[in-house]
């Protein structure tokens, strides 16, 4: 599920990916949201006939456990950019509160490194339709895979909840007036 269809998100490459997996009549790509490039997806998915990709209006936020609880996999994508190295998509954070399974397809940096270390999701590279492929097909595949994925992206949700990053934000404050000296790990 993809909720911003800006230029930042290469989100023509998910199309090509759809075309590729119109014959896994069980794999259907859900697009959510608005931006500057949606009318032009939804152009180029009905040019191309593509069955198995669906486009929803963007979502009040209310409203958007109950389309995540629609997907089996998340797919989180920036395109091929160095700048996306240091960026965080809050998506992550959303996909592991709801215990789902994360496709990230950016360059490699703070994100990628919090989905290996979770074991919350497949790593691919960024803007290649085939690895992305094959990624969908391995989680459709692979139900044990799919489970294990869901289970650690569900167990690394709290260690990313405000409630946590908060605490730990009050335990440095709180060092910091003692006088100790902090070291941040990164």
């Amino acid at each position: 599920m993809i909720e911003t269809h800006g230029m930042a998100h290469a989100l023509h490459r998910i199309l090509e990916a759809a075309d590729q997996l119109r014959e896994q009549k069980d794999v259907v790509f859900l697009l959510v949201g608005s931006g500057a490039q949606r009318e032009a997806l939804v152009e180029q998915a009905e040019s191309m006939a593509l069955d198995n990709v669906r486009f929803l209006s963007r979502q009040p936020k209310e409203m958007m456990a109950a389309v995540w609880s629609l997907c089996d996999v998340s797919l989180i994508q920036l395109k091929d950019d160095p700048l996306f190295r240091s960026v965080i998509p809050s998506k992550i954070f959303e996909s592991m509160g709801m215990g789902l399974p994360i496709i990230l397809s950016l360059p490699e940096g703070e994100t990628s490194e919090i989905v290996k270390k979770t074991g919350a999701g497949i790593v691919i590279a960024p803007e290649q339709p085939d690895k992305l492929v094959r990624a969908v097909l391995e989680l459709y595949n692979d139900i044990s895979l799919r489970s294990r994925l869901a289970k650690a992206s569900a167990a690394a949700a709290v260690n990313y909840s405000r409630e946590r990053q908060a605490a730990m934000m009050i335990e440095v404050l709180e060092r910091v007036v003692a006088g100790e000296s902090i070291a941040f790990q990164t």
